[in-house]
């Protein structure tokens, strides 16, 4: 781990934490994404694949219903934009 510490500049407690799956000992995800990618270089892996799976892994932990609550409300049609069609309508048929 030493030897790994010096080449990518890592300290040897995050690589530790990294290898055991303990990203709580990490710090904040966007330090966490470039120890994993300079790690996953080091190792000759696809840095894109691993972040992917770190992703993956931080969406797994926000429970459904809070994404359910992140979603957009659908918009709804203003009812405001229908009475000026319909005021404009009964103004252009009068004439």
């Amino acid at each position: 781990m030493e030897e790994i510490s010096k080449f990518t500049k890592v300290r040897e407690q995050y690589l530790k934490a990294i290898e055991e799956d303990r990203y709580d000992l990490l710090p904040a995800t966007p330090y966490v994404k470039g120890f994993l990618s300079v790690y996953a270089r080091y190792l000759m892996l696809n840095p894109k694949d691993i972040i992917l799976q770190y992703e993956s892994y931080l969406r797994s932990l926000i429970p459904p219903e809070t994404l359910q609550l992140q979603q957009a409300p659908p918009k709804k049609k203003s009812a405001r934009a229908w009475f000026i069609f319909s005021l404009i309508s009964v103004i252009l048929s009068s004439r």
